[in-house]
């Protein structure tokens, strides 16, 4: 490693959900930084917290690195179950009952860490524990604006990585000191060992081969699909476009579709999946579309802001159209590498508005956008500086 002594360096992620099928951001995020890490030959332990899932989603490792799953007690395992929302004690009470487990974690397994990662779990809890009880220095990984509220407890980061430039600089702005904020926004390239032919990417998932298709991909709610939209959609006259909605398994995903059924139901140009997507079902989807659409209302947030799916079409071709949220204008340049619309009732028009010259300049724009991959500040950097200070 360069900057570091030859020894191997030791590092535990503590998180939530790490699990395949990898189809969440801030998980594909936690691999990529995983990945780098391991590759620069380092040592790596994750602490995952479980989710609902069926037990064979679950691993033993992640490219040699030991994965050890947190579950929830039984009885808040009910509760989650039928989604209920937990009041704020309740909430307390379980975030430290996984605190307790983490540490035992750690003492059983003989654990050392020169650096902890921390991303979507209670930093207000963790991060005081394992800075004074096993001095470990600790470094959040920051998705959104909105995980701010915890500035308070800058004394216990030893570092912060930004998924964002503007979630960077309102750390600024806040107070934070610019040498502890690293910016790391990865352009999930393809994970397929090869690009796949848009004809034979829609042939394999029975879609329509000739039509132009806008693909809507991600959790179906009111405020990122909005009635609108589909209302719009419907009133589209010589519309010859196919719109895909592929949604998780969710009790939200079945409660939007059924409260919008006169939407979507009789419309036999609009293709509904219900289902959690691998890896290689999600690249298929992204080389079979033509358009990917973002049709977000104002003020919608993200866990992971610009949102993962939104990077990831871009490095497959897909022209994204979004909506002014989730940062998603910080990538977005207006029909250079995407349009941008001002609301979602826009979306189709601004389809039918782009030329085949537009198409042209865009394809040529987004391929050479994801050669680049953005990359923030190289991850090497972020060890350095807090291992020497």
């Amino acid at each position: 490693m360069t900057g570091l002594s030859s020894d191997t360096k030791h590092f535990v992620f503590i998180t939530f959900g790490f699990h395949p099928p990898w189809n969440e951001g801030s998980i594909n995020i936690i691999r990529e930084i995983i990945e780098e890490l391991l590759t620069i030959g380092n040592k790596v332990y994750i602490i995952s917290i479980k989710r609902l899932v069926p037990k064979s989603h679950y691993i033993n490792n992640y490219k040699g690195a030991p994965i050890y799953y947190l579950s929830p007690p039984l009885l808040f395992s009910k509760l989650i179950r039928y989604e209920l929302k937990l009041t704020r004690f309740v909430k307390f009470l379980l975030d430290l009952y996984y605190l307790i487990r983490v540490c035992i974690i750690l003492r059983c397994y003989r654990i050392t860490a020169d650096m902890v990662f921390l991303s979507n779990v209670s930093y207000s809890l963790f991060a005081p524990l394992l800075k004074y009880i096993f001095r470990y220095k600790i470094v959040p990984i920051l998705y959104k604006p909105s995980l701010f509220k915890f500035m308070n407890l800058d004394r216990f980061f030893d570092a912060y990585v930004c998924i964002a430039r503007k979630t960077m600089e309102l750390m600024y702005k806040l107070g934070i000191r610019r040498e502890k904020l690293f910016s790391h926004l990865p352009l999930p390239l393809t994970r397929m060992e090869k690009n796949v032919n848009k004809e034979d990417a829609r042939r394999i998932l029975k879609l329509p081969v000739t039509s132009t298709i806008i693909t809507y991909l991600g959790s179906l709610t009111e405020k990122r699909l909005p009635r609108d939209f589909l209302q719009a959609y419907n009133l589209q006259e010589n519309n010859d476009t196919i719109l895909l909605i592929i949604a998780p398994k969710t009790i939200s995903s079945y409660s939007y579709l059924s409260r919008n059924r006169d939407l979507w139901k009789k419309n036999s140009k609009i293709i509904v999946r219900v289902q959690n997507l691998t890896e290689e079902e999600k690249s298929l989807v992204l080389y079979a579309t033509d358009f990917i659409i973002f049709p977000y209302v104002s003020g919608e947030i993200a866990v992971v802001e610009p949102p993962y799916t939104l990077l990831e079409a871009i490095s497959k071709g897909c022209i994204p159209i979004v909506t002014r949220s989730c940062l998603m204008d910080e990538i977005i340049l207006n029909k250079i590498n995407g349009v941008i619309v001002e609301n979602p009732v826009e979306v189709m028009h601004s389809i039918k508005t782009i030329s085949s010259d537009d198409v042209r300049v865009m394809k040529d724009y987004l391929k050479r956008f994801a050669e680049n991959r953005f990359l923030g500040t190289p991850l090497i950097d972020v060890i350095i500086y807090v291992i020497s200070n």
